[in-house]
């Protein structure tokens, strides 16, 4: 059983392709199965019971990665590492019709001779941006960098000499993965969970990247797959479509230079010199237990395994199995004696005519009743007016009692929070989803906004009868508050009444 996942990124998304928290960041060009995995289990894992291990820890379900489509919607796959293009020239050219296509002088080392290099110059793909299409089209999804900086932990103040930046995928791409699974696996309920569904994947999806992601389900279409050769053969060349995790079978530790038996092949042995291979470690990141596991050496996607066997295979049922470790999260997948890497230049098919130009998304909505939206958007209106004059009344309240209370802290003595601490209360008022939520952002646990302890929030006033500190204060305004969309409103108002005041008292110092 499979299907094809269509994923259309409606904002940018950040993949990391590596834990290391020094030197610049780097974003994968693609949506990893390990996300996919991750996005379905948060919401079917408890349901399963214990199918759940089948689903996704078994490999009897496998999420493969999905990697960019081309403008006519050809699926394309990691540009394999043996192809190789001239190293003064542009490696991708545009054509008139806006495609992109390959540097038409790039060669295939495993065949490339003298005839092919003419005196020139090559050198590879190297970027991992590059993906490419069986008709020779190529994909590059666009990325982007975003500047930031750390925060102190006492004060909420920006850290000095403490810049940092993410990589991350624009918005606007579409991606196809492959979703797999066995007879036995809980296939239907996947299927059910992602079709139409809005996907959140990445890393600070609680921040400012949202990695959101539409998400359509369709029939695989033939062909869609890397083309693999029928004929049985004792030479076998592993393009790989994903990541590969090999453990060597004697010691049991991971290795990056795999002979045909520790992928399940039978005996042989490593072509190293018709061989291109790539590797990276990376931590995945268990959101589950909210830590990082173990570091995982894998050879990396777009690398060539050439192997001489002893006993012939047939590389077309080779490319329908899924070697190594951690096949459910789409390691492993690979095509067998491709052709497009037969000869010392790429072999490149002819592209489907009928292929649309963006794949549709289905939506399962019906047909909108124009009348019945309209008085429904009326009425919304009018509570929506009738909510923000309350919440108009209550903020201007709030700044009148936070204003004086503020001046009476001046005037003994103590410290007032941040504009920045400020600005984190009115973003978690525009995040938090309840009141709940909201609570114990602000006030709950070590890595509270207005956390116990912190000496801004822990100021305050000596009354006749009591201290109160500002953290006091406001938590007993808004525990006072049983309409949350009002109270939503108003304390976003509050905090940037305060923010503002801040600033003045820090320009002012």
């Amino acid at each position: 059983m499979n299907r094809k996942l269509v994923l259309l990124n409606g904002e940018d998304a950040v993949f990391s392709a590596s834990a290391t928290t020094e030197g610049g960041h780097v974003s994968l060009r693609h949506v990893p199965g390990a996300a996919l995995l991750g996005w379905v289990a948060s919401r079917l894992y408890a349901d399963l019971g214990a199918r759940a291990w089948d689903a996704f820890h078994s490999g009897a379900m496998r999420f493969g990665n999905a990697y960019p489509l081309t403008v006519t919607g050809e699926a394309s796959w990691p540009i394999p590492n043996c192809l190789r293009h001239p190293k003064a020239d542009e490696p991708v050219v545009a054509e008139a019709d806006g495609m992109h296509r390959l540097n038409p002088e790039t060669i295939n080392e495993r065949h490339a001779g003298v005839a092919e290099r003419a005196g020139r110059q090559f050198e590879a793909f190297r970027d991992g941006s590059f993906f490419i299409a069986a008709s020779g089209a190529v994909a590059r999804p666009l990325a982007g960098r975003r500047l930031k900086t750390a925060i102190e932990a006492g004060t909420r103040r920006a850290a000095a000499a403490q810049l940092f930046g993410y990589e991350h995928l624009r918005g606007g791409t579409v991606f196809a993965a492959l979703l797999e699974g066995d007879a036995d696996a809980p296939f239907d309920p996947v299927v059910q969970v992602l079709k139409g569904a809005r996907l959140t994947l990445g890393r600070s999806r609680r921040a400012e990247y949202g990695g959101r992601f539409a998400c359509g389900i369709e029939e695989v279409p033939g062909g869609w797959l890397p083309a693999s050769s029928p004929v049985p053969s004792y030479q076998l060349v592993l393009w790989l479509l994903s990541d590969l995790a090999a453990v060597d079978r004697q010691t049991g530790a991971p290795t990056l230079e795999p002979g045909p038996a520790d992928l399940g092949l039978g005996e042989g042995c490593l072509v190293k010199q018709k061989s291109f291979i790539q590797s990276r470690v990376y931590a995945p990141w268990n959101g589950k237990l909210r830590c990082r596991d173990s570091d995982r050496p894998v050879i990396r996607a777009g690398s060539i395994l050439a192997f001489d066997l002893k006993t012939a295979l047939d590389p077309a049922e080779v490319a329908k199995r899924r070697l190594g470790l951690h096949i459910e999260q789409g390691l492993g997948m690979v095509a067998a004696n491709p052709p497009l890497l037969d000869a010392a230049r790429p072999v490149f098919a002819e592209a489907a005519a009928t292929r649309p130009r963006v794949p549709s998304i289905a939506v399962s909505n019906p047909a909108p009743d124009y009348d019945r939206d309209l008085i429904a958007w009326i009425s919304a209106r009018a509570a929506d007016r009738a909510a923000e004059a309350g919440a108009g009344a209550l903020a201007t309240t709030w700044i009148r009692e936070l204003e004086t209370f503020e001046n009476a802290v001046l005037r003994q003595g103590g410290s007032l929070p941040s504009r920045a601490q400020w600005g984190r209360v009115r973003g978690a008022a525009e995040q938090a989803r309840d009141m709940r939520s909201l609570g114990a952002t602000l006030f709950d646990g070590a890595n509270a906004i207005c956390r116990e302890g912190d000496p801004a929030w822990a100021s305050g006033v000596i009354g006749p009868d009591q201290f109160q500190s500002v953290r006091q204060w406001l938590r007993s305004r808004i525990t006072a508050i049983g309409d949350f969309v009002a109270l939503r409103t108003a304390l976003q108002r509050l905090a940037g009444d305060a923010g503002q005041r801040a600033a003045a008292r820090e320009r002012a110092a």
